[in-house]
């Protein structure tokens, strides 16, 4: 298994604010951790996780209610077989260049507490076309390969572009993104 250097953010604002500080607690960690020069920084992975709860009752949700029909990341059989479901999937699409982007989406329903609930969990991995063994590399690029805030808010917008096609527009309109 490769090393893992992970952040996250329980309590998110937005992205112009959150997107500053992962890059700061990244290169602070890097610099006291001199591992790139030993262990080349191969990828970036942004996990997106969010919670959808009804207001309502248990028993009238189903995913019919939160998601577009015609959307292309989960089975349409799904939308209507109540609040007990799951669904995985994943897919490769380039995100710069010849260099690809591993997505991996798990949707499950259930209850959250007392409470019917959903979770979109989104899983982005951009892989480098050659390794990063430095921080200026990774975080300034270097020639064909992005920097790291450029990564991030490609990977960004493919989550916001994912969340557009999964989500109805009532939905969307309610967390900002319709429009």
């Amino acid at each position: 298994m490769a090393n893992l250097l992970s952040v996250h953010f329980l309590e998110y604002t937005s992205w112009k604010e959150t997107k500053p500080q992962a890059i700061g607690y990244v290169t602070r960690c890097l610099e006291k951790l001199p591992v790139l020069e030993r262990s080349p920084a191969t990828s970036v992975l942004l996990r997106y996780i969010d919670r959808f709860t009804l207001d309502g009752a248990p028993q009238e949700a189903n995913a019919g209610i939160l998601f577009r029909p015609d959307n292309k990341f989960v089975a349409t059989r799904i939308l209507d077989r109540g609040n007990q479901w799951h669904s995985n999937s994943g897919w490769f699409e380039p995100l710069y260049g010849d260099a690809l982007t591993l997505n991996q989406l798990n949707v499950s329903s259930g209850m959250i507490q007392t409470v019917a609930g959903v979770i979109v969990d989104h899983n982005s991995v951009y892989n480098f076309s050659n390794p990063c063994k430095s921080i200026a590399e990774l975080t300034r690029g270097n020639g064909n390969q992005l920097s790291l805030d450029a990564i991030l808010d490609r990977q960004h917008t493919a989550n916001a572009d994912l969340l557009q096609n999964l989500l109805n527009d009532e939905m969307l309109a309610t967390i900002g993104l319709k429009g």
